[in-house]
């Protein structure tokens, strides 16, 4: 299966525990991932540099703006901004492949996703953090 013409981004900082499952839920699957570090003094950066993935580092200057960074690096009209502690499901890649394989993706400009969120050792699916 090829890549997507899709941009992942991450902004990270000190993220060797999280990356390495959100890079495995990428492989194979978009065409390009950006990695935007803000001064990690443990396994971050080299974690990514082995992963493949576009390594920039960029100093603080707060979490919109360290985002708006990381999109304004990509090369892809598409861009999945997604957090280091995240991975994507099975389900939601074959789901963002269809949207690519059929055109439907033309659709809208913007696409939003549920989120499974686990906070202080529990799953939370109430209270506005899930679908």
């Amino acid at each position: 299966m090829s890549n997507l013409p899709l941009t992942v981004t991450v902004i990270t900082l000190n993220e060797e525990r999280n990356l390495p499952r959100l890079l495995e839920s990428l492989r194979d699957f978009a065409g390009e991932t950006i990695i935007v570090d803000s001064g990690s003094t443990d396994q971050t950066s080299q974690i990514a540099r082995s992963s493949g993935a576009r390594l920039e580092t960029h100093p603080w200057l707060g979490y919109g703006q360290q985002k708006n960074f990381a999109q304004s690096l990509a090369k892809y009209d598409w861009v999945l901004s997604i957090d280091a502690d995240e991975a994507l499901t099975a389900a939601l890649k074959q789901e963002i492949r269809e949207r690519f394989a059929d055109q439907t993706i033309q659709e809208h400009t913007a696409y939003s996703m549920p989120r499974l969120s686990f906070y202080l050792g529990r799953w939370i699916r109430h209270g506005g953090w899930y679908p």
